[in-house]
Parts: C-alpha cells; sequence; structure tokens
C-alpha cells in the first residue's frame, strides 16, 4: 500500500485494528493488487508468514465498514490454518491449471509437440480438485461468521459480498487453479451457485446469494431492503 494514499492509509490503519484484535502474535501483511476487478485473497506459507492481498478495484469501492468485514473474513483464514492448507494445495496443483490455459491459447500446429504435458497438467488439475474434498466450502462460512465476531457487522458484510458478486471479479487476470485462495470464485460458475454431493467435492466456494442471505438473517434485513439500501447509495 501506498502510506501516501488516503484509501490506502485506512487499509494499513484497518489491518493494525485487527492485528490488535486478533492478538495475531505475527504480523499480517497487507497488500494491494494494481487491478480494477473486485477481489481479495489470503496467502501463508509453513514458515508463518502470512498477507491479506485486496484488488485496487475493491478497496475504492468498499467503505471503511466493508473493508473491516473482508480483512476480517481474510485474517481468519490465516488465523485458522485454512489459508495455509489452500496455499499449500494451490502451490503444488493450481498453477497447472495456469498452464493449461495459456497452452490451450496455442495453435494447433504449435501444440502439436506439447500433447504430453498439456495431459500430465490436466492430470494434475483434476488431483488437485480432488483436494477440494479436503478444503471444505463451509471454511468460507465459518470464515464469514468469524468476520461478524470481530466486526459485530453482519450486513457490511453481505454488502461487500453482494458488490463483488455483481462486478468482475479478476476473471482472465486470476487464473483457474488459485481460486481457492480468493473470497470469491473470480470465475462465475453453475457449479459455485449449486448445493450437494457433487458440488461440494468440485467447489471451493458455497452459493454467495447464500452466504449473503445468512447474513442478512442475522440483522432481519431482507434481500429486497438490501437492494434498496444500495440503489439509493449508487443514486447519492
Amino acid at each position: 500500500p501506498d502510506p501516501d494514499d488516503g484509501i490506502h492509509s485506512r487499509l494499513m490503519n484497518i489491518m493494525d485494528e485487527i492485528h490488535v484484535v486478533t492478538g495475531a502474535t505475527r504480523k499480517i501483511q497487507c497488500m494491494v493488487i494494481p487491478t480494477l476487478s473486485m477481489n481479495a485473497l489470503a496467502v501463508a506459507d509453513l514458515n508463518g508468514n502470512s498477507a491479506i492481498a485486496i484488488t485496487e478495484g475493491l478497496l475504492s469501492r468498499l467503505t471503511r465498514s466493508q473493508t473491516e468485514a473482508v480483512l476480517a473474513h481474510e485474517a481468519y483464514h490465516i488465523l485458522s490454518g485454512d489459508c495455509m492448507e489452500a496455499t499449500v494445495a494451490t502451490s503444488l496443483f493450481g498453477m497447472y491449471a495456469a498452464m493449461i490455459e495459456k497452452l490451450q491459447d496455442f495453435g494447433d500446429e504449435d501444440r502439436s509437440g506439447i500433447y504430453p504435458a498439456l495431459l500430465v497438467f490436466w492430470f494434475l488439475l483434476k488431483v488437485s480438485q480432488m483436494l477440494n474434498m479436503f478444503i471444505f466450502r463451509e471454511r468460507e462460512y465459518r470464515a464469514d461468521a468469524a468476520s461478524v465476531r470481530m466486526t459485530r457487522d453482519p450486513l457490511s458484510m453481505a454488502e461487500a459480498l453482494q458488490l463483488i458478486s455483481r462486478n468482475w471479479r479478476g476473471s482472465g487476470l486470476i487464473a483457474g487453479g488459485l481460486e481457492m485462495l480468493c473470497i470469491i470464485n473470480p470465475q462465475e460458475t453453475e457449479l459455485d451457485e449449486s448445493e450437494g454431493f457433487r458440488a461440494n467435492l468440485m467447489s471451493t466456494h458455497p452459493p454467495i446469494q447464500k452466504r449473503i442471505d445468512i447474513l442478512l438473517k442475522m440483522v432481519h434485513v431482507s434481500r429486497k431492503d438490501l437492494e434498496k439500501k444500495r440503489e439509493l447509495a449508487s443514486e447519492d
């Protein structure tokens, strides 16, 4: 973050507050991704280092309370250990999804010599998808709930999720295979918005509308009321 930028400065202040609230022994770094897309993610390594990254597009659109909710959500992933599991799985297998995307951009003639590599990458990608069984979708529900416990503001979390879901989440910028690190899958898929054994097995994120509805029930606000509030905010 640029300390001379007002919005970035607010981000750093909120991160300091979250560090105090959580009582984390090691400081969580914060980063700003220079893109107009809207998403946030958390990463951690085996040495105890961790970071929360938020896109410039999302950071510039969120209110202070909404930013607090998003950062608290990601901080929970780090403190609970979810983040390290996801980071390791992404490091081992998620990169192959990105490689497949790049190789598919090649012409048939250029790809003739790399079909064995495509086959290997595809197999490893399927292995990574199987790991989703152990990186449960429920972790997003838990992180939403933890954000509410830290901020006492379920409405801001719901508003942030709604804002992200209705805008460009980074599809095409954030490669496939990295979605398990993000607060919302950059790729909009029917699988993410469905439930059942197959969805639980193959998808890292639960239905976004269900997440929003759970948060709204905590403050007895309907989805229609949330829409009206959003419309009034856009008019202002």
